[in-house]
């Protein structure tokens, strides 16, 4: 019993952070979709463009977001990685700016608060070398993936969730720190 997908792409590890990468897209997409009050605020701020901080640019972005998941899981895999590279490069230097600008919010996960930090912005980049691996070797179908799976997949679906929720965590982790050194570079905590 293999947990590592056979076809083009025999990199286990790859195929579930591309597959993690999609995830975290589908996060902040449905964010967005779903309550993108606050991504439009974080927009007005980062970007210093009014228009984009209408509802309806903010979920047109969302759906923009959505798209190489739709993608991936209709089978169109290099063109959803494609795709994603360009949208976590976009993030990349999206967060890069927010830090520069000293915004509080990279209003990427639409309800939740995400300040831009060098480790957000350093997962998006890594996200973006991923998906743009993938989009150049090619892997199997997030079907064929699952179909290839013992147990219908449920392993690599939990593999897939854990990586998920660690790398989140992770950034959450970054995120309090930076949080604390600038708080003891200020003076407010010592």
């Amino acid at each position: 019993m293999t947990l590592v997908p056979c076809g083009v792409c025999e990199n286990g590890p790859v195929l579930v952070l591309f597959h993690s990468a999609l995830a975290f897209i589908l996060v902040g997409a449905l964010a967005k979709l779903r309550a993108p009050r606050q991504s439009a605020a974080a927009f007005v701020s980062l970007l210093r463009i009014r228009w984009v901080g209408k509802l309806w640019v903010v979920r047109a972005l969302g759906c923009v977001e959505l798209s190489p998941v739709v993608l991936a899981l209709l089978g169109a895999t290099k063109a959803a990685a494609i795709l994603a590279a360009l949208l976590y490069a976009v993030f990349s230097f999206a967060i890069e700016l927010g830090m520069a600008r000293g915004v509080a919010d990279c209003g990427c996960l639409g309800g939740s608060v995400s300040p831009p930090t060098r480790g957000h912005s350093l997962l998006c980049f890594l996200f973006a070398l991923c998906c743009l691996a993938v989009a150049v070797n090619g892997v199997d179908s997030f079907s064929e993936v699952i179909s290839s799976q013992p147990m219908l997949g449920i392993p690599y679906l939990l593999a897939l969730g854990t990586t998920a929720a660690l790398l989140a965590h992770l950034v959450g982790i970054a995120t309090e720190l930076a949080a604390l050194v600038s708080a003891r570079r200020s003076g407010v905590v010592r």
